[in-house]
């Protein structure tokens, strides 16, 4: 429905500067570092995916809208 966000945080402030997930989108064949704090913004429509962490407790969490929770104005009939 919109955009796609996904932020990556790793355990330990001194791995801001490590490489800690790569974001691919494989009809692209196309690969994305991702270092703690970074924020990646995408289509979800297109094929995506995550590597698993470098590091253990490392995240990446993600903020989209599914169509599900979006709110559609309906059609109004005119009567004529």
């Amino acid at each position: 429905m919109y955009l796609t966000m996904a932020t990556v945080i790793a355990p330990d402030k001194k791995l801001d500067n490590e490489i800690i997930y790569y974001f691919t989108f494989p009809t692209y064949a196309l690969k994305i570092p991702l270092r703690s704090g970074d924020t990646l913004l995408f289509n979800p429509l297109i094929p995506h995916s995550c590597s698993n962490p470098k590091y253990k407790e490392s995240y990446i969490m993600s903020a989209y809208v599914s169509n599900k929770t979006v709110l559609k104005k309906k059609k109004i009939e005119q009567s004529n």
